[in-house]
């Protein structure tokens, strides 16, 4: 299940359809023919955050802002954030138990543009996994000091 202020998509156990709801109300579905990649039975890997394209025009780094612009470091309110990151492992048998992942690890391409983290938190009473990300970027970030992250 992906969730974004109160919209939900979620691919039904049952049929190849991803259903869309908002604030747990569903208003429709996708076939999963238009989303090929996203047709799957299983997953070895699950990522959450940001991803910038960068193709070093000029030789230089990208100007374009992951996120908010703001690094991971800032948390909740400056910085892009995923809530809850959840797992279910084998959705196909009716299971609706999820889990925060076990091995969940912050990885950077260029730490020095773009930061993330990850964090326990406890909100309105239930604790879970986060990830933090986010930053400027900008021509030579890539060579900069890290101390501003």
């Amino acid at each position: 299940m992906y969730v974004f202020g109160g919209w939900a998509i979620e691919q039904d156990p049952a049929t190849p359809k991803w259903w869309v709801s908002v604030n747990g109300d569903p208003v429709g579905y996708y076939p999963d023919s238009i989303f090929p990649p996203l047709s799957f039975t299983n997953a070895s890997i699950i990522n959450w955050g940001g991803a910038v394209l960068n193709r070093r025009n000029g030789g230089r780094h990208t100007s374009t802002e992951m996120g908010s612009g703001v690094y991971a470091r800032h948390g909740v309110g400056e910085s892009a954030f995923v809530e809850r990151c959840e797992i279910s492992e084998d959705r196909s048998r009716g299971s609706t138990d999820f889990h925060w992942p076990i091995n969940f690890s912050p990885h950077m391409s260029h730490p020095n543009c773009y930061t993330a983290v990850q964090a326990m938190r406890v909100v309105k009473g239930k604790r879970g996994m986060w990830a933090f990300f986010g930053g400027a970027g900008g021509a030579g970030c890539d060579v900069a000091s890290k101390a501003r992250l």
